[in-house]
C-alpha cells in the first residue's frame, strides 16, 4: 500500500512538471489569415489574435491579407491596433 501511494505521488508530480519540459526556447511565431472584405467581424478576428498572440508571448506575428478593401472604419481601427505601442512582441508585425 505504501508503494502504491509513493507511485502514485511520484505520477502525479511528473504529470504537474512535464508541462515545464515539454516547452520550448525556440522562438514563436504566429500567423494570422484574412481573405475577403474589411469589416466589423474582421477587426475583432485581428483584436482577438493580437491578444492571442501577446498572451503567447509569441516573438513575432505574421499577417497574410488578401483582401480587396471594405470598411475604412474597421481598417483604421485594424491598423490602431496593429500600430499599438502597448504590444509586447519582440518583432510586432510583418
Amino acid at each position: 500500500m505504501k508503494h502504491l501511494q509513493v507511485l502514485l505521488l511520484v505520477l502525479v508530480c511528473f504529470a504537474l512538471f512535464s508541462q515545464v519540459f515539454a516547452q520550448s526556447d525556440k522562438p514563436l511565431a504566429m500567423v494570422m489569415t484574412a481573405d475577403g472584405p474589411i469589416e466589423p467581424a474582421m477587426l475583432e478576428y485581428f483584436k482577438r489574435g493580437i491578444g492571442t498572440a501577446e498572451q503567447r508571448n509569441a516573438d513575432i506575428l505574421i499577417i497574410q491579407l488578401n483582401t480587396p478593401g471594405g470598411d475604412l472604419q474597421s481598417m483604421l481601427e485594424i491598423v490602431s491596433a496593429i500600430r499599438n505601442p502597448c504590444l509586447r512582441l519582440s518583432q510586432p508585425f510583418v
